[in-house]
């Protein structure tokens, strides 16, 4: 009897870890639904040749949320189909060290919770959370895909386009994303982005984005708010949006350098035509 007692205790205890090892394997595999997630420089390429955004998602193995939210959300089939359909999906892996620098670098983001929105360059438009359900993330998603500043060429091609139309650039500067989302609600406004359009090559230029501070820097002294603001500050859930530089409009022209430098309301109550007006007339 106590011979088939330790024959069943050690059957039971085999049988125990190969189902423990069998789910650890489960739990730490990477199974996110049928997303081709690409890495980040294929992504680059394969965006601006089908002039898609990018929806970044930034996996960590050792986060509960990253596995819970592969295993859900990411397997969930509407979003897979809505991803697949909008986006060039890309992947980044936070335990990488070249990963991780690259994020902190180019994006000032030091967690690992979140999907980043970019643009077809790169740059980052928005985030969404991991942790949301699947109708809530294709929601928000929505909504950063209707962004008007999508349209907005990048500086280099904004420049060129400047100088064959004479044109000045109007170079809206966002300080952070939530800025970003809010100047892009404010965009929708048909007759102000109309008004833009027919005035002046629109551009964004993101502050909290390592390459558009380089560009900043242009216009920028070293001393501004803007400048040092994205020096300390981090784009993570510690920020402090509060104590943010108001959003910025920047009227430039190529050949004659700074032509007006308006300060907008921080919530964005202001009207923006008016608000350029106001400073051209002012000149």
């Amino acid at each position: 009897m106590l011979q088939a007692s330790n024959q069943y205790f050690k059957y039971t205890s085999i049988s125990f870890g190969v189902f423990l090892l069998i789910s650890l394997i489960f739990f730490f595999s990477d199974n996110s639904g049928n997303i081709d997630w690409l890495n980040y420089n294929e992504a680059l390429n394969k965006a601006k040749q089908k002039n898609k955004p990018i929806m970044l998602y930034i996996h960590n193995k050792w986060v509960a949320n990253n596995k819970i939210a592969n295993k859900t959300l990411f397997s969930n089939d509407s979003v897979v189909n809505f991803i697949n359909n909008n986006f060039i999906p890309a992947k980044i892996d936070f335990n990488k060290k070249e990963d991780k620098e690259l994020l902190k670098k180019r994006y000032n983001v030091d967690f690992s919770n979140y999907t980043l929105v970019l643009d077809k360059y790169g740059r980052s438009l928005s985030f969404l959370d991991n942790s949301w359900s699947s109708s809530m993330f294709i929601n928000f998603a929505e909504e950063v895909l209707n962004f008007p500043s999508l349209k907005f060429n990048d500086f280099d091609a904004a420049k060129e386009k400047s100088k064959l139309s004479h044109k000045p650039l109007l170079i809206f500067v966002i300080n952070t994303y939530f800025q970003n989302v809010e100047l892009n609600a404010k965009l929708k406004d048909t007759n102000q982005l109309d008004y833009i359009n027919e005035n002046f090559i629109p551009i964004s230029l993101m502050s909290y984005n390592d390459r558009d501070l380089m560009i900043l820097s242009l216009y920028y002294s070293s001393d501004d708010p803007i400048m040092k603001f994205n020096k300390v500050e981090k784009i993570s859930n510690d920020l402090q949006y509060s104590t943010a530089p108001n959003p910025n409009i920047l009227i430039v022209s190529i050949e004659n350098g700074i032509l007006g430098k308006i300060e907008l309301d921080k919530n964005f109550k202001d009207n923006i035509k008016e608000k350029i007006e106001e400073n051209i007339n002012h000149k």
